[in-house]
């Protein structure tokens, strides 16, 4: 649960609690260790109890079973209510009272006690990203993040870490791609945060290993990767420009080889698979969606996280490359017809999925990946979806596995794509 992010639920807790005398005094001072907070060190391991909260597993920093309980012997006194009324004109004093702290400036002048903050800082606890502050308070974990320390002091939330203190030395390795700077969690742990290319590729990537090495798969699929995406869109404008130019499409065409299985780490003749997850960028609209080719249905589904007549327009001619051009490269493969995969030149059908939970801030990439995830896990897409539980549960995940690969010396076996025939030159 962030501060100033959440289901109203969680906003009417956060505001409840707030109200009380030592909330205030903890907002307070953690803004001010906020600067100081960023400049630890990116990672802590201990072997201390593990916590569960909102499926993911946290370590405390510090071992509970060796805290005591200390009592306050100071005080000090901060007029912090009076002086931001003596700093604000009568009509800046007003747009303050109707802003997520208006009602700070009901409350009285409060004494603050050190201990609180000790108190707080001893229950710390680990997480991915060394631009916030969690703390495990009775069960409930409390975050702070520099996004609300940039909120409350105007400062730039992108440039989150010191210069020179972003970088991964050496780069975890993700088997696509390597991940060399903290900003690269620090996007995929915050709502509201674009995922990149990189994301999208290392995350679609694992999600292909999860279905090829599972001991049971729920479902035969493959996925492609943001490339794939940039190719077939490539090939389509080349193709409507020639005027349907059908001997655009060759068995030697890089689309063909995805097709083979051979162009991606851990990918899979798609002859063997029953569905083809596909990242599909709407250019126009600057947002994600995710496509699901069914190749005994000939049928694509369309998952749009914000779906509205004229985005799911947009999001239709998105898939279109698609639905046009693979039936002519199904048809240079034999192999999906001696696998009695139906073969027809006809485009096919795109279909949107409805009843999609949608987006309210810039998650589009996070939803595409939790879709395809649920699909793949033949779980129902909840009609309500928390995208920051999902954001730390994959940033956690992630930073966890690179750095058991690491300190392990733990690595997957080679996942190269399988070499294609020689060819006979003489």
């Amino acid at each position: 649960m962030s501060f100033l992010h959440g289901s109203t639920k969680e906003n009417l807790k956060m505001e409840q609690l707030m109200m009380s005398q030592s909330a205030l005094e903890i907002y307070f001072f953690l803004g001010c260790l906020s600067h100081y907070y960023c400049r630890l060190p990116f990672s802590k391991f201990h072997n201390n109890e593990l916590v569960h909260c909102d499926s993911v597993v946290t370590d405390y920093i510090y071992d509970q079973k060796n805290l005591f309980i200390a009592k306050a012997f100071s005080t000090a006194t901060f007029q912090v209510i009076e002086n931001i009324k003596s700093c604000l004109s009568d009509v800046h004093l007003e747009m303050f009272s109707k802003t997520c702290f208006g009602h700070f400036l009901n409350l009285p002048d409060f004494k603050v006690q050190p201990q609180v903050f000790h108190g707080l800082l001893l229950r710390e606890v680990q997480q991915p990203n060394d631009a916030e502050l969690w703390l495990m308070i009775r069960g409930v974990r409390l975050r702070f993040s520099i996004e609300e320390f940039a909120l409350i002091t105007g400062h730039d939330k992108d440039k989150v870490y010191l210069k020179g203190k972003d970088k991964i030395v050496p780069p975890f390795r993700f088997g696509v791609e390597d991940v060399a700077t903290k900003m690269w969690f620090h996007k995929l742990a915050y709502p509201g945060q674009c995922l990149t290319n990189s994301h999208l590729d290392i995350i679609f990537y694992y999600l292909r290993k999860k279905g090829k090495y599972a001991k049971e798969p729920k479902v035969k699929f493959t996925t492609t990767d943001c490339l794939f995406f940039k190719t077939i869109h490539a090939l389509y404008e080349k193709f409507i420009a020639q005027k349907k130019n059908l001997s655009l499409i060759t068995a030697q065409h890089a689309i063909a080889d995805y097709i083979r299985g051979r162009k991606m780490l851990c990918g899979s003749p798609w002859h063997l698979c029953d569905h083809v997850l596909f990242i599909i960028h709407m250019e126009t609209e600057s947002h994600w969606i995710l496509g699901r080719l069914n190749i005994e249905e000939r049928r694509m589904y369309m998952y749009n996280s914000l779906s509205t007549a004229m985005k799911d327009s947009a999001a239709i001619k998105a898939c279109q490359p698609f639905a046009v051009l693979l039936p002519h490269f199904f048809a240079l493969f034999d192999e999906f017809k001696k696998e009695n995969k139906p073969v027809c030149l006809d485009p096919f059908e795109v279909v949107k999925v409805d009843g999609l939970p949608q987006q309210t801030s810039n998650d589009c990439s996070c939803f595409v990946a939790s879709f395809a995830e649920y699909f793949i896990d033949m779980k129902p897409i909840p009609p309500i979806f928390d995208v920051e539980k999902h954001r730390d549960r994959l940033a956690v995940l992630f930073y966890k596995y690179a750095r058991m690969k690491e300190v392990d010396f733990i690595d997957s076996e080679d996942e190269a794509p399988p070499k294609g025939p020689k060819k006979n030159l003489s």
